[in-house]
């Protein structure tokens, strides 16, 4: 199991990624993608991955709910993620 092939595997899937997705693609367990990440958790990395693209489709100006579709977060956490201009 590597690092990098579940990485892609979060990107190809951002709406419904999950622990528990990585570990049934993966035939993983939740110790193994623990110890692959660590010190950082499976569940901020995934959260990261869709900040970034929050951040980035915002900046495209694509609506909340494109947005939300693409990342599975709801349309009021949206809002609340801000975009500098820099």
């Amino acid at each position: 199991i590597d690092k990098e092939k579940i990485i892609e595997f979060i990107r190809m899937n951002l709406p419904t990624a999950s622990l528990k997705s990585i570990n049934e693609h993966f035939g993983s367990n939740t110790n193994q993608v623990y110890a692959l990440f660590d010190p950082e958790k499976p569940g901020t990395i995934i959260q990261q991955i869709r900040n970034e693209l929050v951040i980035a489709m915002k900046k495209e100006k694509a609506s909340l709910a494109e947005i939300a579709t693409a990342t599975g977060f709801s349309q009021s956490y949206i809002k609340k993620i801000k975009v500098s201009d820099g």
